[in-house]
């Protein structure tokens, strides 16, 4: 493609989204090769054009599933899965002693499910045997159609599901065809949905306990950011935690309500 045309591209999808490509032509190139075919084009620029001088919601839509990078696997970065049970357990207790039954988890960039599902059966550990009692809603929101569309089904290849802990392989059903699906019970668990998180702030009746939102940051600048964390900030408890990637930082001298606890765990400020 053109210069003119790819710059022009590169701020729509920072608009939109974002992301920032940078100098990664060759990688749109390739990504988005089978969508211009789809629309009866030899070559991506003529799609790209048309894209542009009529960017609907359907046809981003379609370009930021094959833009974005949706790669994960199960017990990805798994210390956090244990650190979010620590995080909940005097949550639960307290709640118990208050006499409520809610419990509320969002995992802000669920991409293919393997994510918001681990979640759910932490979750299920935590509430113990009355976790049916409990209203423990956990959202798992992506900003790709295609990624959504597959984490609902909860089929999953078995090499992948054996990275879990053998305890936690229980909430999958038998190999069929060298894959394996997520129980009903943990399906039900997770509501999915399509949410772009640069077009914060979020209408979120009420707050979430606790925030994942890992995996996500390292593709925004700086501003993009900094708005993102605040906008999760206000619909987190205070005293509620955000984890984020490893390899994530937040923004630093923005005044952002959050205190490191450890690698990628927050807790945001104020008494919950």
């Amino acid at each position: 493609m053109n210069g003119p045309t790819f710059a022009a591209l590169q701020d729509l999808i920072h608009q939109q989204v974002g992301i920032r490509l940078d100098d990664r032509e060759s990688m749109v190139n390739a990504r988005l090769r089978r969508l211009a075919r789809k629309a009866g084009h030899a070559e991506v620029e003529p799609y790209l054009r048309e894209v542009l001088a009529d960017p609907s919601p359907e046809r981003l839509s379609e370009v930021v599933d094959r833009l974005s990078t949706n790669h994960t696997f199960f017990h990805r970065e798994p210390r956090h899965f244990e650190q979010l049970a620590g995080v909940l357990r005097p949550v639960v207790e307290r709640r118990r002693e208050e006499g409520v039954r809610d419990l509320r988890v969002w995992c802000a960039a669920a991409s293919f499910g393997q994510e918001p599902y681990t979640i759910a059966m932490v979750l299920r550990e935590v509430l113990g045997p009355d976790a049916a009692k409990w209203s423990a809603g956990l959202l798992a929101t992506d900003i790709s159609s295609e990624a959504l569309q597959i984490a609902r089904q909860g089929l999953y290849d078995v090499d992948d599901v054996a990275r879990l802990p053998a305890e936690r392989q229980r909430w999958f059903g038998p190999v069929r065809d060298g894959r394996r699906q997520v129980r009903a019970e943990i399906r039900n668990d997770v509501t999915y949905r399509r949410l772009n998180l640069v077009h914060g702030p979020f209408a979120f009746r009420v707050p979430f306990d606790v925030i994942f939102c890992r995996n996500v940051m390292i593709y925004f600048d700086l501003e993009v950011r900094t708005e993102l964390v605040r906008h999760l900030a206000e619909v987190l408890q205070p005293g509620g935690y955000l984890f984020i990637s490893l390899s994530e930082t937040l923004p630093q001298d923005r005044g952002l309500p959050f205190t490191y606890v450890s690698p990628g765990v927050y807790r945001r400020s104020g008494a919950p």
